[in-house]
């Protein structure tokens, strides 16, 4: 194998790599909001401060009309 192809082959693995971190990641993530909203007792009616940071990981704010607000379990919601 040419040595720009192990290159290439190296580069992909990485890339590889980096993806399924990424993912384990984002899985461990699900799990523990899943943990914290099954510990909600009933059906939840209103948010309440321990809900809130049970969810939201933090907020982007680029501009006053791109607003983002990225939760522990990696989705992106803006706003």
């Amino acid at each position: 194998m040419p040595s720009s192809e192990k290159i290439k082959s190296s580069e992909q693995l990485s890339a590889l790599e980096g993806t399924i971190h990424e993912r384990k990641s984002r899985k461990t993530k699900t799990e523990l909001f899943l943990k914290g909203l099954k510990k909600q007792e009933g059906v939840v009616t209103e948010f309440t401060d321990t809900l809130w940071h049970a969810l939201a990981d933090h907020a982007v704010v680029n501009s006053k009309e791109d607003v983002r607000f990225i939760f522990k379990n990696g989705i992106e919601l803006r706003v």
